[in-house]
């Protein structure tokens, strides 16, 4: 009765080392995505910015070739 309930017991004692290693990684991985996701989140906003001053560029080339069309007439 005593071997089987040692035995019981190093059973579920390496079970909880298994499942705390296991949470560990899943903690690290956690981590990992909250910091992809910052980044990506980061990136958004600068292609966003790059974007509109692109789209107030093309605007601006567009106005003056305008002006430069009409001068030219």
């Amino acid at each position: 009765m005593v071997e089987n309930l040692t035995e019981k017991n190093l059973n579920l004692e390496e079970k909880v080392t298994q499942l705390a290693e296991a949470v560990a990684d899943l903690e690290a991985l956690q981590d990992v995505n909250e910091q992809l996701q910052e980044t990506a989140k980061e990136t958004e906003m600068e292609l966003r910015e790059e974007h509109q001053q692109s789209v107030i560029i093309i605007q601006n080339v567009r106005k003056l070739r305008g002006v430069v069309e009409q001068r030219s007439f």
